[in-house]
């Protein structure tokens, strides 16, 4: 048939030469050949137990080769240096800071009370979403039948300090959702620590790291002084503890969110380790404390040194937040402390403990991210927050307490252990399985 507009319209030649083809064919298969002269094939991975799972780990290994790490962060450090731009969980503000982007959920989000209208275009999900304040009543009646008191210690995120680093004035951006949490902790029976009533003279970079989402040590060691002032602990007369100072250097956990560190410094801090008097010794956890201390990162930093401070073989470093409340309080205490998990995880492990051990805890002090209190259900997703309630164990101890220093050998056979789940809904490099054994002596 033929085409009635050929005559009126322009005559367009489409061929490419053969000269053009060859050299765009050369080009394509030079980009298809990188790879493997960057020696990515050798790190090649179908580790998986059927077809999805070893598509997920061929890819997973692909991205790791040096031509797509060199990609990525030049990429990276593009968007970084002409257009200030991070990543989706990195914002980049001024001067040097950087804001993990769920923290700017707690202060401009919907609060823990909203409920998300229900939707079809939601992504389905492995567990029933629930607010912390569904949960925590709940918990603090599970500890009042125990004749145990709970202190709730919410940190500020870094949003809500650092305002400068945003481009507005200080103390203007506040959550609209603080007082009604607060108030709703309050009221279900829990003594709430508020650090933002604490007074102190500290300047934003007194008070946060900028390439991290943690306190810095002088704020941390005024903040634990202040929930020891408030809970109005007995001290002993006699100091048990005396102060060693460290100096240690630090990226931030914000600055190994990006793709590129470029241009981003160590730099230099001093830590006061917490040393026992008699001993000269690091404090260590007290399993037989009558205090317990529940804790996130927030607790872990600056005594774990897998958080950036040292290698994760590295001995503990024992300047953190539970040893300068120990300071504080010329106390020793139980700590259980959990990257990542200050809501739901840090509970579990204690309400697993035998009852008589549990019961013979006088008060739980709970230092968590105020992140996980006042997100709601999709920023809270997003930021890998699980809240559930938890069992206490029935069963009292069957043997003895085992000393910090005591060697324990366990045999048995290993029945079961889960795959490696993706650390990415988290800030913290690092993954959480578990393992069944049987036949354990």
């Amino acid at each position: 048939m033929r085409d009635p507009y050929a005559e009126s319209l322009p005559e367009h030649d489409g061929k490419v030469s053969s000269v053009v083809g060859r050299v765009f064919i050369f080009l394509f298969a030079g980009l298809l050949c990188l790879p493997a002269v960057s020696g990515g094939w050798s790190n090649l991975s179908w580790r998986g137990d059927d077809l999805k799972e070893k598509l997920a780990a061929f890819e997973k290994s692909v991205e790791s080769w040096p031509v797509f790490e060199w990609g990525r962060a030049w990429d990276a450090s593009l968007w970084r240096r002409w257009l200030r731009e991070g990543n989706q969980r990195v914002m980049i503000g001024r001067d040097g800071w950087l804001f993990y982007r769920p923290d700017l959920e707690t202060i401009v989000g919907k609060g823990p009370n909203y409920q998300e209208p229900p939707a079809v275009s939601r992504a389905p999900v492995d567990y029933q979403w629930q607010s912390p304040m569904d949960v925590i009543p709940e918990f603090v009646d599970q500890l009042k039948s125990r004749q145990i008191d709970l202190i709730i210690v919410p940190v500020p995120t870094k949003p809500m300090i650092a305002q400068k680093g945003l481009g507005i004035s200080e103390g203007t951006f506040w959550p609209q959702h603080w007082d009604e949490m607060v108030q709703d902790l309050s009221e279900a029976g829990a003594t709430v620590v508020d650090l933002s009533k604490m007074d102190h003279e500290l300047s934003e970079e007194d008070i946060f790291l900028q390439g991290d989402t943690h306190w810095t040590p002088r704020f941390m060691e005024l903040s634990a002084k202040f929930v020891s002032d408030v809970i109005g602990v007995s001290r002993l007369e006699d100091q048990t503890t005396f102060i060693s100072p460290l100096e240690t250097t630090h990226v931030g956990d914000l600055v190994g969110m990006l793709d590129s560190a470029e241009g981003f410094a160590n730099s230099s801090l001093r830590l006061n380790q917490v040393r026992n008097r008699a001993t000269g010794e690091l404090l260590v956890s007290d399993p037989g404390a009558e205090t317990v201390l529940l804790g996130d990162s927030f607790v872990n930093i600056y005594h774990d040194p897998a958080l950036g401070f040292g290698k994760e073989s590295d001995e503990p470093l024992g300047a953190g937040f539970a040893a300068h409340l120990s300071h504080s309080i010329q106390k020793p205490l139980h700590v259980i402390a959990i990257n990542g998990d200050g809501a739901t995880g840090v509970r579990q492990a204690f309400a697993a403990m035998p009852d008589d051990v549990v019961r013979s805890k006088k008060q739980v002090i709970w230092v968590l991210s105020s992140r996980d209190l006042l997100l709601a259900e999709v920023p809270g997703r997003r930021a890998g927050i699980s809240w559930r309630n938890v069992a206490f164990n029935a069963e009292p101890s069957t043997g003895r307490m085992v000393e910090e220093s005591e060697e324990v050998i366990i045999s048995g056979v290993l029945a079961e252990k889960s795959r490696i789940e993706d650390p990415g809904g988290t800030p913290y490099t690092e993954a959480v399985f578990s393992t069944r054994f049987e036949s354990v002596e």
